[in-house]
């Protein structure tokens, strides 16, 4: 894997992260590719992305439900 879903995966749970190894290479044999762009998100970092659409900046579309 490159080295920006190797920064993600080192923030996850390390069972995740060994399924998510063997996921990639399995679908690499096939020719797809697999990139992970994000890891770990904190409380605040979810908070934030909450916001965009509803507190922050209401004209733009939500990013998350969650």
């Amino acid at each position: 894997m490159d080295p920006r879903s190797e920064t993600a995966l080192a923030t996850v749970n390390p069972a995740l992260a060994v399924l998510v190894h063997a996921a990639a290479a399995t679908l690499e044999a096939q020719g797809i590719y697999v990139l992970v762009v994000s890891g770990l998100r904190t409380a605040a970092e979810q908070n934030a992305l909450w916001a965009i659409g509803r507190t922050v900046d209401p004209d733009k579309p939500k990013v998350t439900n969650a």
